[in-house]
């Protein structure tokens, strides 16, 4: 038996500790401890990946060693354990933000219009605006 085989999957070099193998006629994935032997129809998986593995939509998985139950128990227990550390320390202040200090005096009410759009421009002294209104000086109604 080599046990220098690793992991199928791309990109992981961790050493294999089970076999995956399908079964198309019955519908069904087996996966067993390392088998002695390479197979280039099965698949070496490491321990992440073994306990990570699914069986196709309408498949069986069948997992005699419990690679995926152990593997669900600890990630229950860890998820578990992470959920009550986070709540704890939601809990604690860690005093690295000071609270704002609050004003001293009466706070200013908010300036009025202004801005540099010409909507919220206040009028200058002394501009004109381009037309204005001219008075009638009595013309004739009748022309």
């Amino acid at each position: 038996m080599s046990t220098s085989r690793r992991c199928c999957r791309p990109g992981c070099g961790k050493p294999a500790v089970a076999t995956l193998t399908y079964s198309q006629s019955k519908f069904r994935a087996t996966l067993r401890e390392l088998a002695p032997e390479n197979n280039p129809h099965a698949w070496d998986l490491c321990v992440d990946h073994a306990s990570r593995i699914g069986a196709p939509v309408g498949w069986t998985l069948i997992d005699p060693c419990g690679f995926s139950r152990k593997t669900r128990r600890r990630n229950v227990e860890s998820l578990t354990a992470l959920a009550e550390a986070v709540r704890e320390k939601g809990r604690l202040t860690t005093g690295l933000v000071a609270e704002p200090p609050a004003p001293a005096g009466p706070v200013p009410p908010p300036a009025g219009p202004g801005g540099t759009h010409p909507s919220q421009m206040r009028r200058r002294p002394g501009r004109r605006r381009h037309l204005h209104l001219v008075a009638d000086t009595g013309a004739d109604p009748e022309r």
